[in-house]
């Protein structure tokens, strides 16, 4: 297993609520959802997980990738190093590059995520 994604998804099962996790080894918790979880694999791919089914999906839209990432790499900075190293991004249309969403109070602007996850590009 690569160190970086070793280390990575300790850190993010330090997190209440993902015991989930320690029947997937190879996955690192992104993001809950209603169903399941958005995850990152060692491959650097993210999946939806449903905890129901345990089934994965992949999660192919770029844009969509980045920005879990992204937000992921707002807590956990070893996640830069899976961000997809696209030919084409371009600066984020809803934050102007900031990484935040503008006209927030400040009491939103650290749980609303922008489209990019606070990147301010999204994957062209």
């Amino acid at each position: 297993m690569n160190d970086i994604f070793r280390r990575l998804r300790e850190q993010t099962l330090e997190n209440p609520g993902t015991a989930t996790f320690s029947r997937r080894p190879a996955l690192a918790p992104i993001e809950q959802t209603v169903d399941g979880w958005f995850c990152l694999q060692e491959t650097g791919n993210v999946v939806h997980w449903s905890v129901a089914t345990d089934e994965t999906e992949p999660v192919v839209d770029a844009a969509r990738k980045a920005s879990l990432i992204g937000r992921m790499a707002s807590q956990f900075p070893l996640a830069t190093w899976f961000l997809p190293a696209g030919a084409a991004a371009r600066v984020c249309r809803t934050c102007d590059g900031k990484g935040h969403v503008p006209g927030l109070p400040r009491e939103l602007a650290d749980k609303v995520a922008c489209e990019c996850g606070g990147l301010g590009w999204t994957a062209g």
